[in-house]
Formats: C-alpha cells, sequence, structure tokens
C-alpha cells in the first residue's frame, strides 16, 4: 500500500490515510492488511516506540466504524498487555460489536502487572459492549468484591446476572461496595424491575452516602421507577440537602407518574439550599405542569 522504506512512517502514515477517508470500508480492510503486512516489524518494539498505542488511537478516532478491526487490537493486546489501556478505550467506542474482544479483556483484568487506569479502561469496555460481555461475570463479581468502584458500572450493562450482583450488594456491610451498588443500579436500564425495589430499600440506608445515590439512580431509571415515587416523597424530608436535592429530581425524571409527590415538593421551594429549591421547581415543572 505504501512504499517507504521506514516500517514506522509506513504505520503512521497509514493511521493518517485510514483518518482521512473515514467511514470507507476499503480504506479500512487496506489498513488492516498493511498491520498485517510480514515486512512490518513494528511488533517487535511495542514498548520502546508506542507505535502500536498510536494504531489504537487511530481505531478509537473511528468508533463503531473499527469493528472490522477488533481482531487486530485484539492481537495487539495479546502480544503487547501494556497496550491495555489504550485498546480498551478503542474497543470500548466500538461498542456491543467488540464483543469478540472479551475474553482477551477477561485475561487482562487477571494480568497482575496492569495498574488501575488499566483496570477502569477495561470495566468501561466491558460495560460498553454490554450483555455480550456476560461471560465476564465471574471475574467481574470477583472485582467487584475488591476493586467495588470500577467493576459495578460494567456489572449493571451486562444484564440480569450482574445487575443481581448489585441488588444483592446493597445490604454489604462494607460503606464502599453499598454506596457503588447503589450508584451504579442506575445503569439498569432495561433491567430496572430488578434495580427498584433494591434502589427503594437502599433510601432507608442509615448513611446519607448511599440515600442520595440511591435516589439519583431511581431518577436515572425515569418512568420506570415510577414505584419509587411514595419512597422518594419521603426522602424530600431527609435532613441532608443532598438526598433532599436528589429525590427531587428523581421525582421530576420520573414525570407524571409522580403527581401524587406536589404537596411534598412545595415547601422545598423554601428550603434554606439553593440547589433543593431549584431542584424543586424543575421537578414540579416537569410533573405538575407548574406553575
Amino acid at each position: 500500500m505504501l512504499n517507504e522504506e521506514d516500517e514506522y512512517f509506513r504505520l503512521f502514515a497509514a493511521c493518517a490515510a485510514l483518518l482521512a477517508k473515514g467511514e470507507d470500508e476499503l480504506a479500512m480492510r487496506q489498513f488492516l492488511a498493511e498491520l498485517g503486512n510480514p515486512e512490518n516489524t513494528a511488533w517487535d518494539d511495542l514498548e520502546t516506540d508506542g507505535a502500536w498505542d498510536y494504531v489504537l488511537k487511530t481505531l478509537q478516532a473511528l468508533g463503531p466504524k473499527a469493528k472490522l478491526a477488533v481482531p487486530t487490537i485484539v492481537q495487539v493486546l495479546e502480544k503487547a498487555p501494556q497496550c491495555a489501556e489504550t485498546g480498551a478505550e478503542a474497543l470500548a467506542v466500538i461498542g456491543p460489536g467488540a464483543r469478540d474482544a472479551v475474553p482477551t479483556l477477561v485475561a487482562l483484568l487477571k494480568n497482575p502487572e496492569l495498574d488501575f487506569l488499566a483496570h477502569e479502561a477495561i470495566y468501561k469496555a466491558l460495560a460498553s459492549i454490554g450483555p455480550g460481555a456476560h461471560v465476564a461475570l465471574p471475574v467481574l463479581q470477583n472485582d467487584f468484591e475488591q476493586d467495588w468502584k470500577e467493576a459495578a458500572g460494567a456489572l449493571a450493562k451486562i444484564g440480569p446476572p450482574g445487575v443481581r450482583v448489585l441488588v444483592g450488594a446493597i445490604d454489604h456491610e462494607d460503606l464502599d461496595t453499598r454506596i457503588a451498588a447503589a450508584s451504579a443500579l442506575g445503569q439498569a436500564g432495561a433491567h430496572a424491575n430488578l434495580a427498584v425495589p433494591a434502589l427503594i430499600h437502599a433510601l432507608d440506608d442509615p448513611r446519607a452516602l448511599v440515600r442520595a445515590p440511591a435516589a439519583e439512580s431511581l431518577g436515572n431509571l425515569g418512568k420506570a421507577a415510577a414505584s419509587a415515587v411514595p419512597p422518594l416523597s419521603e426522602a424530600l424530608t431527609d435532613e441532608y440537602a443532598v438526598v433532599r436535592r436528589n429525590a427531587a429530581e428523581a421525582l421530576g425524571k420520573i414525570g407524571k407518574p409522580a403527581r401524587s409527590a406536589v404537596p411534598m415538593l412545595r415547601p422545598l421551594l423554601n428550603d434554606e439550599y439553593g440547589v433543593v429549591r431549584e431542584a424543586a421547581e424543575s421537578a414540579l415543572k416537569k410533573v405538575a405542569e407548574w406553575p
């Protein structure tokens, strides 16, 4: 494709050509063929020159259109685990189309040499892949017990089994684990029916650090959380402003099904905290077309 003697120049030039052509599938296939050229010896110097990090960033810039490159990304990650962070970021923007990379991502999570940034990128990639990453459940569940914050989002996205892990953690003795579970359950989406009862329960947690994200997550689930209107209405009287604000915002996101909360929302128009007053006013407009 390119005749320059310097294989690295050829590699960088190929990246530039691909970005210039954007959605051209033929250009992508030519690019991948260039990477597989046996004369391209850049594979031997991954750690020192960063050439493949550059390639991975190029693929990341193409987003879902880079689906054809998933086998190449997997090959890079298997040969050069030090590229895990960049490779996972590329897979994350490809999304569900990157499901064939899941076994490689799972293997990387078990690599003791990877730092927390690489792990965070891998969790985000698995979350982006969604239900297609369900085979990652065992390692995610194990990581959630040890690295609660980063693994929780991926668990919420891979479907009912992952959501159930988070539901089971809502009463965990460890505060940070409860916070992570309450925060992540708001990403349950189509599986909100599994998440809502647990989040309602979390509104009664003794710590505001759990109650606040529980209220926020119920709001993120929208109308699917309509059954939470009564407990969210009660949360409007919470002693902590952040809980009151989040509860008001959640009721606003639920919308018309939260009309019964209007009598509880009105007093918050005089709350001592401006953020609470603003949340109440916004919620009233959405819930009751007020004023």
